[in-house]
């Protein structure tokens, strides 16, 4: 299925898939509580094809000592050099995403 711009839309599982690939995202608030967009892409400039997905859901600080332990074990590292043992969970209510392929593809819409 396509959107009206001719992305590929992606289904709840695609979505999760990919945000589980890449190492940085971007987070749109970090307010304790607050509800935050988080988004995860990458494109290709070479073959022109890419993607995007947004998760959006309350944040919270995490601080259960199990859920902690279980954080620290995953391949996650700041971008920056300072080292923090900070952990935000977003509690995913809305997770959508979209797929760019080549600008030469045809859209469904027999539009190039």
């Amino acid at each position: 299925m396509h959107d009206s711009n001719g992305l590929e839309l992606l289904d709840h599982d695609q979505c999760l898939d990919l945000l589980a690939t890449q190492p940085v995202g971007r987070l749109a608030t970090a307010a304790r509580g607050a509800i935050v967009a988080f988004e995860v892409d990458e494109y290709d400039q070479a073959v022109g094809h890419g993607w995007g997905v947004v998760a959006i859901g309350p944040s919270e600080k995490v601080t259960n000592p199990t859920e902690l332990a279980a954080v620290s074990k995953l391949p996650l590292r700041p971008w920056t050099s300072i080292e923090r043992q900070i952990f935000i969970c977003i509690r995913a209510h809305v997770v959508t995403g979209r797929r760019l392929r080549h600008a030469t593809t045809s859209r469904p819409n027999g539009h190039t």
